[in-house]
């Protein structure tokens, strides 16, 4: 509890209320790791792949890859650095998902995906962030491969 406490002020920041219920672990988000891991903040001057307040997250990573693709391109074929990514709007998901490919086949399909998720928080080693197989991303109809075209610093 102490080290939630102390963290809350960098939570805050990154636009996160730790008192939300609906924050069931403490655990950071798919979107927030894959910006990080980018090399980006997750929040910029509003754009076409941001929503109105300029943060950046799966919806709007996978309508700008969808549309204008003014930071993220839409791919056909998994390579290893794509993202993986599936909105919440229209999939029938609580949430969307993002995640970075960590190693394709052959035939352009990732094997595996380094992601952040509450789910991978509840499975032994229990942290949120782990590099698994791409089943998540396979179930869902919606997902898409994208390529960050730009990083901004």
């Amino acid at each position: 509890m102490a080290q939630q406490h102390a963290l809350e002020p960098l939570a805050q920041a990154a636009g996160l209320d730790v008192h939300d219920p609906a924050l069931v672990v403490p655990a950071c988000d798919c979107s927030g790791f894959v910006c990080w891991a980018l090399g980006f903040g997750r929040k910029s001057d509003p754009a076409p792949y941001t929503d109105a307040a300029g943060w950046i997250y799966t919806d709007s990573i996978w309508a700008d890859a969808m549309g204008a693709g003014v930071r993220f391109e839409r791919r056909a074929r998994a390579t290893p650095g794509a993202l993986v990514v599936y909105p919440k709007a229209g999939s029938g998901e609580n949430y969307g998902h993002v995640g970075l490919v960590m190693e394709a086949d052959a035939d352009g399909r990732a094997r595996l995906v380094a992601h952040c998720s509450a789910v991978n928080f509840k499975v032994a080693p229990f942290d949120a962030i782990k590099i698994t197989s791409p089943e998540i991303f396979e179930r869902q109809p919606r997902s898409i491969y994208a390529w960050c075209r730009t990083i901004v610093v």
